[in-house]
C-alpha cells in the first residue's frame, strides 16, 4: 500500500472514529514516510528556494517601520515560551493581531483562557470587532486534540487560515494523556499533530511554559523532542520590566533555536514595549534590540551561551555572599563547558549588562561577580 493510499486510510480514521488512528497504520504509514523520491528540479531552477525567512511580528523602529525579519516561518511549526505572566500569550496575540491587519486569518486553538478573555486581549491589541468577526476563528476543544488532525486542518483549509495559535501545548499534552517529559510520547504527538497543520501552509505558533531547570534556561519544559519538532524557530519570553493594568513594561525575545539560520541562538531577537492607553488598548511595538547588544565580541547578534550563564549561576547560588574573579569561574564553573575563552567571556559581560551578575571590583583590580537572578527573574 502507498504512502498516499495509507494516509487516506488515516483520515478515514479520523473523520469516522473521532478519535486518534489505529497505532498499526501509524507505524506502517511513518514506517513508509519520506521514503518516496521526491523531484527537487523546483530547488535547482529557482522555481522555490531552499530556506523561507521568518514573516510574522516583524521588528519596527519607533516610526512603525519594519527593520528586520520576523519571528514566525509560514508553514513551519513555531514556538514562544516563558514563565507565568511573562507574556508569550500577549506576544502570539500581537502576531495574530498583525497577521489579520494585513489580511490573513487566525486559526486560535484555545485550551488556557476563554473565549471572553481572549477577544478582549485582541481588541486592546488594536484588532477591530469587524475584524474579528471576518478574519478569527475560535475553538476551544475539551476532549482531543489528537483525535482531530483531520478537523483542524480542514479549518485550516476552509477559512485559509495563515496563522494558527496553539494556547497552550501543556494543555493539549493534558488532554491526550500525554507525559511532555518522555520523549517516547512527545515526539509522536508532535509529529502527527502538528506536521500534517504546518503542511497546509500557516505559521503555527505554540505557547508553551519555560523550564525549571538550570542546566539550559532557553529550552521550553519537558522532552527535548519538542525543540527537535521546532521546523521554524522557538523563543525564549522574559519580561525584565513586568507590565500590568496601566503601567508599561517590556517583553524581551530570545533565540531559542532557529532551524533556518536567520538569527543565531541566543540572541535576543526583538524587545517589545508594552504601553496602556487611556482609551484601554495595550500597544505593542516589537523592536530591534538596541545596538550596544549586537555588536558583542563573539556572539553574532549579541548571542550569549546559555550553558555559560546557567553554569555560573548553579556555582554561585550554592554561596549567596560569594562574590568570584573571573579566573575563578572560568576555572571552576565552567571548566566542563566546551566554549572558546572569549565566548565564556563574552556570556559574563552578557550577564553583567542583563542584571544576573553584580559586578564589583577587588584585590588587584579583580573583577569580582555575584548571582542577582536567575536567566527568567522579573518574568512573574
Amino acid at each position: 500500500m502507498s504512502y498516499e493510499a495509507l494516509a487516506d486510510k488515516v483520515r478515514a480514521e479520523l473523520s469516522a472514529n473521532g478519535g486518534p488512528p489505529s497505532e498499526e497504520n501509524y507505524a506502517e504509514a511513518e514506517r513508509l514516510e519520506g521514503w518516496e523520491p521526491v523531484d527537487i528540479g523546483e530547488y535547482l531552477d529557482g522555481e522555490r528556494t531552499p530556506d523561507p525567512t521568518p514573516e510574522l511580528l516583524a521588528p519596527r523602529n519607533l516610526s512603525g517601520h519594519v527593520v528586520a525579519h520576523g519571528l514566525f516561518y509560514r508553514g513551519c511549526i513555531n514556538s514562544v515560551h516563558g514563565d507565568s505572566g511573562a507574556g508569550k500569550s500577549m506576544l502570539s496575540g500581537k502576531a495574530a493581531q498583525e497577521e489579520m491587519a494585513c489580511g490573513g486569518v487566525v486559526l486560535w486553538v484555545d485550551l488556557e483562557a476563554t473565549l471572553a478573555e481572549t477577544v478582549a486581549r485582541l481588541l486592546a491589541l488594536g484588532a477591530s470587532a469587524d475584524t474579528l468577526r471576518e478574519r478569527f476563528v475560535y475553538v476551544a476543544p475539551t476532549n482531543t486534540v489528537a483525535g482531530a488532525v483531520a478537523t483542524l486542518v480542514d479549518l485550516v483549509n476552509e477559512h485559509e487560515a495563515t496563522l494558527v495559535v496553539l494556547d497552550s501545548l501543556g494543555e493539549a499534552f493534558a488532554l491526550d494523556g500525554v507525559n511532555e517529559d518522555s520523549d517516547a510520547e512527545v515526539g509522536p504527538w508532535m509529529r502527527r499533530v502538528l506536521r500534517p497543520v504546518a503542511a497546509a501552509g500557516p505559521a503555527v505558533c505554540l505557547v508553551d511554559h519555560s523550564t525549571k531547570a538550570k542546566d539550559n534556561p532557553l529550552f521550553p519544559s519537558g522532552s527535548k523532542r519538542k525543540r527537535a519538532a521546532w521546523t521554524g524557530a522557538g523563543y525564549l519570553v522574559t519580561a525584565p520590566k513586568p507590565f500590568a493594568i496601566g503601567r508599561s513594561g517590556l517583553l524581551k525575545v530570545t533565540v531559542a533555536k532557529d532551524r533556518h539560520g536567520t538569527r543565531a541562538r541566543g540572541e535576543e531577537a526583538i524587545r517589545v514595549d508594552v504601553e496602556p492607553q487611556s482609551s484601554g488598548e495595550l500597544w505593542l511595538t516589537p523592536l530591534q534590540p538596541p545596538e550596544r547588544d549586537t555588536a558583542t565580541e563573539d556572539t553574532p547578534g549579541g548571542a550569549f551561551d546559555a550553558q555559560v550563564v546557567a553554569a555560573v549561576g548553579d556555582y554561585l547560588e550554592r554561596d549567596p555572599e560569594r562574590r568570584a574573579s573571573r579566573n575563578e569561574l572560568e576555572e571552576r564553573a565552567l571548566a566542563g563547558i566546551r566554549a572558546g575563552k572569549d565566548r565564556k567571556r563574552a556570556s559574563l559581560d552578557w550577564a553583567v549588562r542583563e542584571g544576573h551578575l553584580s559586578e564589583s571590583t577587588g584585590p588587584r583590580n579583580a573583577r569580582l561577580h555575584g548571582w542577582i537572578r536567575d536567566l527568567n527573574g522579573g518574568a512573574e
